[in-house]
């Protein structure tokens, strides 16, 4: 089952779908283009709706996510590239400029997940709490390999310090704290298997 992220969430029916279904639930398609402007105005905004997107659908069921484009030429003054075949200007993770790459924070944000999350990884809840927990979002995975990844996302406009459950051990004995800046991505990787909560 394919889906595309352009009428909102619905994190609520991906999990269904997901959970209730025996196919395999795969993000198909994601672009910003002109028309998202009002929405997302900068660079910052467009790659944080890729990692609250790609976060939201793992966390529901999804086994994969992709992109619409990867690689654009400039051709307008908002800095979007195209037009595609449905006529739209979109943006991507990296635009060519006067036959220069240049590389956008989407692309950034995106390789949290296509670095990190090891073909074979399995997804898992995590629960944020505490002061600023509702710019966190993210995600807890264990690799193949056996160690676990955290990704997590700060949308806020502060500096937020995130502790992270690593056993079941009294609070601050199992506990590693991390500061998210504001408006970032990160990930965290715990090379021996762990309990990893935030």
């Amino acid at each position: 089952v394919g889906l595309h992220w352009y009428s909102g969430d619905f994190f609520d029916q991906v999990w269904y779908v997901s959970h209730n279904y025996d196919k395999p639930v795969l993000g198909t398609e994601g672009c910003n283009c002109d028309y998202d402007l009002p929405n997302y105005p900068d660079d910052w905004s467009r790659a944080a709706r890729y990692a609250h997107d790609i976060i939201g659908d793992m966390t529901n069921g999804v086994i994969g996510w992709t992109d619409w484009n990867l690689l654009l030429d400039v051709e307008t003054q908002s800095g979007s590239g195209g037009p595609n075949h449905a006529g739209n200007n979109c943006f991507a993770q990296i635009h060519v400029v006067g036959g220069e790459l240049e590389i956008t924070p989407s692309y950034y944000a995106y390789g949290h997940f296509s670095r990190y999350l090891t073909p074979g990884s399995v997804v898992f809840p995590y629960t944020a709490s505490g002061w600023g927990s509702s710019n966190v979002e993210g995600l807890s995975a264990r690799r193949p390999d056996g160690s676990w990844v955290m990704i997590l996302l700060n949308n806020g406009q502060s500096d937020l310090q995130v502790g992270i459950q690593t056993s079941s051990e009294a609070a601050a004995a199992g506990q590693v704290r991390v500061t998210l800046p504001a408006q970032s991505v990160g990930t965290v990787v715990f090379p021996e298997p762990t309990e990893a909560f935030v």
